[in-house]
């Protein structure tokens, strides 16, 4: 007879974690890339728009894709479209 007790549970698959943190690293870089146009909305809707401290916050986070929109056409296009779409200019 085997070490295990009878009952025992299987071992789960080895690897289950790097899978969930390859998962939640891919939905945060895709919450990022379609965030900034819902979050210029949020700023609008609560005046934060004219707040310096929020402005300056804004840019900083976003700064990777403000420079895309001002240097890649495709990415210029794309966020356009959704700022269009939530009103934001």
């Amino acid at each position: 007879m085997s070490d295990k007790a009878e009952g025992e549970e299987p071992e789960e698959r080895e690897g289950a974690g790097g899978f969930f943190a390859i998962y939640m690293t891919l939905g945060v870089l895709v919450f990022y890339v379609l965030s900034p146009a819902p979050v210029a909305w949020i700023f609008t809707q609560f005046g934060l728009k004219h707040n310096e401290h929020a402005v300056e916050f804004f840019h900083f986070i976003y700064a990777p894709i403000i420079w895309a929109i001002f240097n890649i056409s495709a990415a210029n296009k794309f966020y356009m479209w959704q700022f269009d779409i939530f009103g934001v200019h």
